[in-house]
């Protein structure tokens, strides 16, 4: 069942423009408070990354929702500005099965076709550290102690952080390129 919940992952949103509920970004203040009603999602463009990039901080996913379809999501991710592939470092939960229990997990995905590396499991409202990287062809995932890696074509992409059928805080995010 655990393996089921991580294929049947949250909201297709990282595609699309910064949310209309944000008018400051991360990059400006360090934090973003993201809070989607049960089926919706938000995100917020933190940087446009050359081919070596990195966006990190805390998170933490104090509220899940529920929801028939989606999954509760919490993410921080490039997207090849191509659209060819994406790097996501995912904090996943569904309220209708387990409370409050969340997997984290490196997800690749590259022509249609997913990858998945666990990061682990952690509690609701635990805060958390986060890295997500891309350098030299691969993609680092670090979330507290764990890390999982792959490896992602060199492309410019952007990076963003977002959130689906919960609260999720991100708090002193930084974005180096």
């Amino acid at each position: 069942m655990h393996r089921n919940l991580l294929a049947a992952c949250g909201l297709v949103m990282m595609t699309g423009g910064p949310s209309r509920a944000q008018t400051e970004s991360p990059a400006q203040t360090g934090v973003f408070d993201c809070r989607a009603g049960a089926g919706h999602h938000k995100n917020q463009l933190v940087g446009e990354a050359a081919p070596n990039a990195s966006v990190a901080g805390s998170v933490s996913i104090s509220r899940m929702s529920m929801h028939p379809k989606y999954l509760t999501l919490g993410a921080a991710v490039f997207h090849a500005k191509d659209g060819s592939w994406q790097a996501r470092l995912e904090i996943i939960g569904a309220a209708r099965f387990r409370r409050n229990l969340l997997a984290a997990r490196l997800r690749i995905i590259r022509n249609g076709k997913d990858e998945f590396l666990s990061l682990g499991d952690l509690g609701l409202d635990t805060t958390v550290p986060f890295q997500l990287t891309i350098a030299d062809g691969k993609a680092s995932a670090v979330l507290g102690k764990k890390k999982a890696e792959a490896a992602v074509p060199i492309a410019p992409s952007t990076a963003r952080v977002a959130c689906s059928t919960g609260d999720v805080l991100f708090s002193g995010l930084r974005f180096t390129s």
